[in-house]
């Protein structure tokens, strides 16, 4: 599975899984993945990662946010998807960070 194909989720409800299984259909060749350590959405390459940020931790926030910012947001390799509304740092305002319910 190559990360221009693997959708990685964290904390996700199943009825979130079903509005990103529609965003990325697997008929489309995507693979949907969930996954209960927080460092598998940095060292688990991805086309996106869609994150329950309720469960997350400020400094747990923090290092996601700069991972993304320094590895990502140059060349908008990685979509940032939040399952529910977050505070997105100005740096990455333009970025492809989003909120699942803005893109549905």
């Amino acid at each position: 599975m190559s990360a221009a194909e693997r959708i990685l989720m964290y904390g996700v409800s199943a009825e979130q899984h079903t509005k990103i299984a529609k965003l990325y259909p697997l008929e489309k060749g995507y693979e949907l993945s969930e996954t209960d350590e927080l460092r598998d959405l940095i060292a688990v390459p991805a086309k996106a990662i869609v994150i329950n940020p309720n469960i997350l931790s400020e400094d747990e926030k923090a290092l996601i946010f700069d991972f993304y910012l320094q590895v990502h947001a140059p060349d908008d390799s990685l979509v940032m998807i939040f399952t529910e509304p977050i505070t997105i740092p100005a740096a990455l305002k333009h970025s492809d960070v989003h909120i699942l319910d803005n893109i549905i």
